[in-house]
């Protein structure tokens, strides 16, 4: 509870109210004319940068928002970019913590390898899979001051979707962990995975 609470949630707490002033200002479909030519090299069109952006708070959210895509190839190279290279943010949470302990250059080459990875399979998907990237047509709402009311709002209804999803899943990994060490088999399964763990990774 504490971790979900006290680490996770000030982090998702940020992003979304940070996107609800974007997505309220009519800033985001201007995101997606800049990014439509860096996203055709990963096959995709502008409007991508949207579910990838919200990949960043929870991939699950994005996987869902990709529905708003045009193909089914879009569709299917923005879930597999979402899944192996957009950390969500509690891996973000997770890995930031992990790293801090490390040092500042450890965290630039996370970020990189990261990068890396989402150039590389999006480049391969692209090849890959069949099918054409579809042009970007997007409407341009003029600029605006955002309604502090519309962003709240916004934000606490994306909040309480986050902690109607993630306090429950957490609390069963906290009850299976209690169970596992209760009867001993924790301490067995940690020895099993020292060499990986410690080791390998």
């Amino acid at each position: 509870v504490t971790y979900v609470l006290g680490l996770l949630l000030p982090l998702v707490v940020g992003f979304y109210l940070l996107m609800s002033l974007l997505e309220d200002s009519g800033y985001l479909p201007r995101v997606a004319v800049l990014f439509d030519r860096v996203l055709g090299f990963l096959g995709l069109n502008g409007r991508a940068v949207i579910p990838m952006v919200l990949g960043f708070g929870c991939d699950t959210m994005a996987t869902i928002v990709t529905r708003t895509l045009e193909t089914r190839r879009e569709r299917i190279l923005s879930t597999l970019l979402l899944a192996l290279a957009i950390p969500c943010s509690a891996q973000l949470g997770v890995v930031m913590g992990m790293l801090a302990a490390i040092s500042f250059s450890a965290a630039l080459i996370w970020v990189g390898v990261i990068f890396l990875v989402l150039l590389l399979v999006g480049w391969l998907a692209a090849r890959v899979i069949p099918g054409e990237r579809s042009p970007l047509i997007v409407e341009l709402p003029p600029l605006r001051m955002p309604v502090f009311t519309n962003v709240i709002f916004k934000t606490l209804a994306r909040v309480e979707w986050y902690i109607k999803e993630a306090v429950p899943l957490f609390l069963l990994g906290t009850v299976l962990l209690f169970v596992l060490d209760t009867i001993h088999v924790l301490p067995a399964l940690i020895e099993f995975l020292r060499p990986v763990v410690t080791g390998w990774l």
